[in-house]
């Protein structure tokens, strides 16, 4: 059986990697964990079952090992935007700034019309203060999607926060 692109998985393997996510989704990380690196011996450099073995690590508290297993999903995963959206989000709960960035930053590269894509760098240049900034991502957007409900949502902070500098 084939699960996430070209990994090839047997039946056992599908069903401890099912188990590992119902542990996980039932919050109990340190189950979930143990399942996820018994599969991460098998396969070191899959980036979806590295992002959820560090989100179980990150459950289970074992936060230096959410942060080397996020960090390694992202090295394996550069170029798949619906995992990096997700661990972007994660490394910035860790407060892993540049991390975060560097993953919001290649979701626009690689999708230059992903509207959330684009919403976590309008958030991140406006916290920086960059309005322009965050104003130039989201035009296009609005040019093509005049109507997105998060669009116009973030056109409204945008404007709410350009007259707070005013």
């Amino acid at each position: 059986l084939t699960i996430m692109g070209s990994m090839k998985l047997s039946t056992k393997e599908i069903e401890t990697w099912t188990k590992a996510r119902e542990l996980f989704k039932t919050f109990h990380g340190t189950k979930a964990l143990e399942l996820y690196q018994s599969l991460a011996k098998k396969y070191p450099l899959h980036p979806h079952l590295l992002f959820e073995m560090a989100s179980a690590a990150k459950l289970s508290g074992d936060v230096p090992l959410a942060r080397a297993s996020f960090r390694k999903a992202l090295r394996h995963g550069q170029n798949e935007a619906r995992l990096l959206l997700p661990l972007g989000r994660e490394f910035r709960s860790l407060r892993m700034s540049r991390e975060a960035r560097e993953c919001f930053q290649r979701v626009v590269q690689l999708e230059s019309k992903s509207i959330p894509g684009i919403a976590e760098m309008v958030r991140w240049y406006e916290s920086e203060g960059n309005i322009d900034g965050a104003q130039q991502l989201l035009d296009p957007i609005l040019a093509v999607e005049p109507n997105a409900p998060l669009a116009r949502h973030l056109q409204a902070f945008l404007l709410h926060r350009r007259s707070e500098f005013s």
